[in-house]
C-alpha cells in the first residue's frame, strides 16, 4: 500500500467467520518496504498491532509503501489439515 499524503488515514476490519475465536488473536505487522532490505538499519522496526480492527491509522508517506502482514496466532493447537 502506497501513501500519498500525511492526511491519508487507513480503516482496516479483519474478520474470521468460520472461527470467532480466533478472531481474538490476530495481529497486523506493518513494514515499510523501503527498509525490508535494511533490517541492519538501528531505527528498523515493524509495528505489530495485536487487533482485528483499525480506524484512523495515519503513516508517513513513502515512494516504496507499506507490507501490511496479518496472522493468526492461535492460542491452541489444531490436527493438521483441520482448517
Amino acid at each position: 500500500m502506497k501513501i500519498a499524503s500525511e492526511d491519508t488515514s487507513i480503516n482496516m476490519r479483519i474478520s474470521c467467520p468460520t472461527d470467532k475465536y480466533l478472531q481474538d488473536y490476530i495481529r497486523v505487522k506493518i513494514i515499510d518496504k523501503a527498509r525490508i532490505h535494511q533490517d541492519k538499519a538501528p531505527d528498523f522496526a515493524p509495528t505489530t498491532l495485536h487487533t482485528s480492527s483499525i480506524e484512523n491509522l495515519k503513516l508517513p508517506p513513502t515512494e516504496e509503501g507499506y507490507v501490511f502482514i496479518i496472522e493468526g496466532c492461535m492460542p491452541y493447537n489444531t490436527t493438521e489439515g483441520s482448517l
